[in-house]
């Protein structure tokens, strides 16, 4: 029981270090050597967006007019809208509440591996070594660094899947299966990109585990479509989002981008500080050593050789374009709409994990009869480090702090398991000893690829044009061609943009988007514009805006890193060092060319909802964009919404004055709340009824 409390002391101080640095003075979390970060690019705006509304509006948005122009919100899963876990985020100040979230997801990840290794037979101390290795771990904490915010969400249910399912695989109860039903609807609502690496790694496991096809296939089939319907709020409409977005025409090439280099392997060995998240794959010293050591224990890894296979089939997935027949595989549906094959490092991390714990679990608590030692396989590994380095240091006359940290950890694990291997230490001590070393390793490698800056700081960093911009008029609406505003700063200061950066973009904006700014999409982006060297400051100089389209838009303020003047543009000024051109002052968010409108007075203007009173008969346009669930009523009576040239929104009205009201209330939102919510009420009936029956049983 003592024991078992001072691990538990230890398990805590070492989240208290996580809180410590990811909440520290309400900041954002960046890479080293990164300027930009999703968080704040996408999830804080969105998330910030939804506490304002919440608490100004007292309703939960559908629909954002941040960026784009305006873009269905409750369609987009980076919005978490729909991910009840996030939703802890909103209850604190932002961005400090993401941080908070991260943490509590970090620690869902924790005592998931905890207990699906405890589970699958491991003790209680290798088990709690997995888990620290993959809180701690360099690979997910980078991606918390780039802003990855949902994939940390989804990633951190992915031992629970496994959990879940190795009870029904033991038990065979029914309640297992909801509850493996209930995981998936967790992992599809936080990030459905996260949906297909993870099935395919969880389909592996079951028919490795189970025994028959009928029954696997029963399993999966029921527990799947239950997730579905237990997460229909976030897919429903995120699959009408994708057939009117740029994501659905996605090209081979773009599938691709992000392929994992092979040569990059090296950064298994040697830990990369700061640099981008996709690459980063050292695992710590330890966890490597063990889980490479572990392959040549034949006699004992039976267990555990299915976790060595699927690693390297995710492994080699990682390598995307190098791989034989990866476009060929890149085509089957749902794998289509995936970008970043390195992603499935992330299950080759997985993999290592349990392979490493196991490896040292059987270190303290086995004696090994093998007529050749085991060591000997370790020592190639060591040799090549001490080579590398002898290479390095000949050549360039200096050691990279990168490189001395890889030898003096390889070289102090190296010891650690020879003295397990050869039962010179204590099982116990030999635990504390290498989970000591886990945490120091990993701890020490985050905290010098990571770096923190406070929301005040990058809020106000430009205050004079941001008071500037968020006083224009109350329909106006900002252009930049070089991301001069971020998107944070605009959240923040209630800047509403005609560009912006999602991977989600509806593609008639798109379309149109290339005639207001002049600038060619020639490929996908998530960015709109797209800045085709990586470098706003200075891509797109060359383009000049249609000011026409851009007055028409609404747009009174054009912001740019560069001079504008060669495009023809008057009214020019300098203002925090950015050059800031300024448009007539749009009087309303609809517009009329026909001349028998006689008057329009805003009545209400909201996200999703915008009301005036108008005298027709004629045609309007609403400066909003078009997309399924806007409603046009007037005088309470529905009326069409017709096509026009631009993606925003067109209605006739009778004669006479009228109260015309734009409303977004979109179907498939609403049948996938309901779907969702009938869903769960069957999980709480079921669960229920099992209550029962289990009770009278036992009396």
């Amino acid at each position: 029981m003592k024991r078992k409390i001072i691990i538990l002391g230890v398990v805590l101080f070492l989240f208290s270090i996580i809180a410590f640095f990811l909440v520290k003075h309400n900041s954002f979390v960046y890479l080293k050597n990164s300027s930009y970060s999703d968080i704040a690019i996408t999830h804080f705006p969105n998330l910030f967006f939804i506490q304002q509304s919440l608490k100004e509006l007292s309703q939960l948005p559908l629909w954002s007019n941040l960026i784009f122009s305006g873009y269905p919100l409750s369609a987009n899963p980076l919005s978490s809208l729909w991910y009840a876990p996030a939703w802890i985020a909103l209850f604190f100040p932002l961005p400090a509440g993401i941080n908070i979230a991260a943490i509590l997801h970090l620690g869902i990840l924790f005592f998931g591996i905890e207990k699906f290794l405890k589970l699958s037979g491991f003790s209680r101390a290798a088990s709690i070594f997995g888990g620290l290795s993959m809180i701690f771990s360099a690979k997910l904490i980078s991606h918390f660094g780039a802003g990855h915010l949902t994939l940390l969400f989804a990633f951190s249910w992915t031992p629970w899947l496994f959990y879940t399912t190795r009870q029904w695989i033991d038990l065979s109860s029914r309640k297992w299966i909801i509850f493996t039903a209930i995981v998936w609807a967790l992992i599809i609502s936080a990030d459905p990109r996260w949906t297909v690496p993870i099935f395919l790694l969880w389909l592996l496991y079951v028919f490795y585990m189970m025994k028959t096809i009928y029954i696997n296939s029963l399993f999966i089939v029921f527990s799947v479509f239950f997730g579905l319907f237990l997460s229909a709020a976030t897919w429903l409409p995120l699959f009408q989002f994708l057939l009117f977005s740029t994501r659905e025409k996605i090209l081979t090439v773009d599938r691709m981008a992000y392929s994992f280099n092979p040569a990059k392997i090296l950064g298994f060995f040697i830990p990369e500080f700061g640099g981008f998240a996709e690459w980063i794959v050292y695992p710590s010293a330890i966890l490597l050593l063990l889980f490479i050591i572990g392959i040549f224990f034949y006699k004992e890894n039976r267990s555990v050789r299915f976790w060595y296979f699927a690693g390297l089939i995710f492994l080699m997935l990682s390598f995307g374009q190098h791989l034989p027949g990866y476009e060929l595989f890149s085509s089957i549906p749902g794998v289509s709409l995936l970008r970043v094959p390195a992603r499935f490092l992330f299950i080759f991390s997985f993999c290592l994990t349990v392979a490493g714990a196991f490896t040292l679990d059987i270190l303290i608590k086995q004696e090994f009869l093998y007529k050749f030692d085991r060591l000997f396989f370790l020592t190639p590994i060591i040799g090549f480090i001490l080579f590398f380095a002898t290479g390095v240091l000949s050549i360039t006359g200096k050691l990279p702090l990168n490189l001395i940290w890889a030898l003096l950890f390889f070289g102090v694990g190296y010891l650690i398991i020879a003295l397990l291997v050869h039962k010179k230490i204590s099982s116990t001590k030999g635990w504390w000893i290498v989970s000591l070393l886990l945490v120091i390793d990993l701890v020490g490698v985050n905290l010098l690829s990571l770096r923190w800056e406070t929301a005040r700081k990058i809020f106000y960093k430009n205050e004079q044009l941001n008071l500037l911009l968020s006083s224009a008029n109350e329909y106006a609406r900002v252009y930049t061609p070089s991301y001069s505003v971020p998107q944070e700063v605009g959240a923040f200061w209630n800047i509403e943009q005609i560009n912006g950066i999602d991977p989600m973009q509806i593609q008639s904006y798109v379309n149109y988007f290339a005639g207001v700014s002049g600038i060619p999409m020639k490929q996908y982006s998530v960015t709109l514009p797209p800045f085709m060297t990586g470098k706003p400051e200075i891509d797109n100089q060359s383009f000049c805006p249609n000011i026409d389209m851009l007055v028409f838009a609404n747009v009174q303020y054009m912001v740019s890193e560069f001079d504008m003047s060669h495009c023809g543009i008057l009214s020019e000024s300098i203002i925090d060092g950015k050059f800031v051109y300024t448009f007539p002052s749009p009087i309303s968010p609809f517009s009329s060319e026909d001349i028998s409108i006689e008057k329009i007075k805003i009545d209400v203007y909201k996200p999703g909802n915008i009301a005036a009173t108008i005298v027709g008969p004629g045609t309007i346009t609403l400066k909003e964009i078009f997309y399924p669930g806007w409603k046009v009523y007037e005088d309470g009576k529905e009326i069409e919404i017709t096509s026009s040239s631009n993606p925003f929104m067109v209605t006739k009205i009778t004669s006479g004055e009228h109260f015309i009201e734009f409303v977004y209330r979109p179907f498939m939102v609403r049948v996938g709340v309901a779907v969702e919510v009938i869903s769960y009420l069957l999980v709480l009936i079921c669960t229920g009824l099992d209550l029962i029956r289990g009770k009278k049983q036992t009396l």
